[in-house]
């Protein structure tokens, strides 16, 4: 088609536009040099397409001269070949230059965009530079222009690349002022804080987005754990899932907590001392469903359990009456090796037994007995304390 000069108008732009989106600007001037000899003359969309092109294999001096040259053609620049230009400027790392542009855009009297801002804002972010990100941001809204969804997507990736928990902060009460809060902005930053190991600053941004009803879903917990380990501090999510538990999230997002280790556990993810915190923190919450998950994980692996952790668990069953499921854990105790100190299993008895838990208390003692963890003797000393600690109260 090219071979006979002929084509319809609207073709060169196409042709133009995808042969520069592929960096193949030789071939997309061969194409804008037949267009012109048909008489035809190219619009601001083909210069832009140019103009961008040209700024992905660094040749910014042609791309500015490619400006100069809209002009001398009767083609007056107008602010979507400016923001070609800018973004290219800004793509290749050359901001500065971008910046430069941008004031010319002012001088010339042009008005820029929300795209405009949105170019250089991505360009200071993706510099570490997220003062002068916020800066724009705030020039962009004192001159009344409407940011959109993808600015705040561009400025949430700039605070969890910087870690500035003020900055994000900031953007979190633009963002749900203007109506653009969203789960995935915010995990992205959740995970930004992790990364850095910044354990506090994830804490209260997570406290921040539930009193905001934004409650953390899956994602989240994902992010937290993935960023953690990326920062070499996976053992300190412990901290984080226990703040998590506590406020607000679904039923269905804590639920989701355990499965998660559960399979991390499975890959050998999870470091052993952070599980065993787990299961006692799930333990005393009353979460005793999860516990156990976290506990039949390490289990079907062969790992090893630890004494307090299985005696937190006995404690929680008994609470529950779940004698059946107790005695499966104290068989399977016996048959691991697990002894524990005749300390330990006092505490849990006379736990059992100031609580009124009498039946479990006689049971329990029974089969602690059986397996020479208790002399017989220490069934009247269990009792006669509990009968102290009552007396005291």
């Amino acid at each position: 088609m090219l071979d006979g000069g002929v084509m319809p108008d609207r073709l060169y732009g196409i042709v133009i536009h995808n042969l520069s989106r592929s960096a193949h600007m030789e071939a997309a001037f061969r194409v804008l040099s037949v267009m012109e000899k048909n008489g035809l003359v190219p619009d601001l969309h083909i210069y832009s397409s140019l103009i961008s092109g040209l700024c992905k294999t660094a040749d910014v001096e042609k791309a500015v001269g490619l400006l100069d040259e809209m002009g001398k053609k009767g083609v007056e620049p107008g602010i979507v070949c400016y923001n070609a230009l800018i973004d290219g400027l800004c793509k290749s790392d050359n901001i500065s230059h971008a910046c430069n542009v941008f004031s010319s855009i002012l001088v010339k009297g042009l008005v820029p965009n929300c795209v405009t801002y949105t170019c250089l804002i991505d360009g200071y972010c993706k510099a570490g530079d997220i003062h002068d990100a916020i800066g724009l941001y705030n020039e962009m809204l004192a001159r009344g222009v409407t940011p959109d969804a993808f600015v705040y997507s561009v400025l949430t990736s700039g605070c969890s690349n910087s870690g500035d928990l003020q900055q994000a902060l900031f953007i979190t009460e633009e963002m749900v002022l203007r109506g653009y809060a969203s789960i995935s902005s915010f995990n992205a930053l959740v995970h930004g804080f992790c990364k850095r190991g910044k354990l506090q600053e994830t804490v209260k941004f997570l406290h921040m987005m539930m009193d905001k009803d934004i409650v953390p879903n899956m994602l989240t917990v994902e992010n937290i754990v993935k960023g953690l380990d990326e920062a070499g501090k996976l053992s300190e999510a412990h901290t984080i899932f226990v703040e998590l538990q506590q406020k607000k999230a679904s039923q269905h997002d804590k639920d989701h907590l355990s499965s998660l280790f559960t399979g991390m556990n499975n890959q050998g993810l999870v470091p052993l001392d952070m599980t065993h915190n787990m299961i006692q923190s799930h333990c005393k919450g009353g979460d005793l469903d999860k516990a156990l998950m976290l506990h039949d994980a390490l289990v079907a692996k062969g790992a090893p359990m630890s004494c307090t952790s299985y005696l937190a668990l006995l404690d929680g069953l008994c609470w529950k009456s779940k004698l059946t499921e107790a005695f499966n854990l104290l068989k399977e105790m016996e048959e691991m090796g697990i002894c524990p100190s005749e300390d330990q299993c006092m505490i849990l008895l006379n736990d059992l037994h100031s609580s009124g838990f009498i039946q479990e208390y006689n049971e329990v003692f029974d089969t602690m007995l059986c397996y020479k963890w208790l002399q017989k003797e220490s069934k009247c000393n269990s009792v006669g304390n509990s009968q102290e600690a009552a007396n005291a109260e």
